[in-house]
């Protein structure tokens, strides 16, 4: 016999959900992002400089700092957020939406490269 969920334990169950896509991208981000600072030539991704023909880069450091930082760093703080429920003042100044928990609000910018390759020429 199923049971209903209480939307208390759904809205949980997505909480973990959005936690474990920020951990996976988090974890994967920062992987790339310090190969790519390792070795800025990309040789240990296969990468090569020429991808960066059009860009305003040389090598891959400044890019792989980006991906560390922004697509990584910042997807594991929000996944620890989510999971521990963490209150941060700063977070809280920084939210858009305050009548939201802030780790849901800031995990937006982890959206902004996909809108940025959306509107790009």
């Amino acid at each position: 016999m199923m049971t209903e969920r209480s939307d208390k334990s759904d809205k949980s169950d997505k909480s973990y959900l959005l936690a474990a896509m920020h951990g996976l991208l988090g974890i994967g981000a920062v992987a790339g992002g310090l190969l790519l600072m390792i070795d800025p030539s990309g040789r240990l991704l296969n990468m090569p400089v020429t991808l960066l023909e059009k860009s305003p880069f040389s090598d891959f450091f400044i890019p792989g700092m980006i991906l560390f930082m922004v697509l990584g760093i910042c997807p594991i703080v929000i996944c620890i957020a989510l999971v521990r429920r963490v209150h941060w003042t700063l977070a809280k100044k920084l939210n858009l939406y305050p009548e939201r928990y802030w780790a849901l609000s800031i995990q937006m910018v982890t959206l902004l490269p996909d809108i940025q390759r959306r509107y790009t020429v």
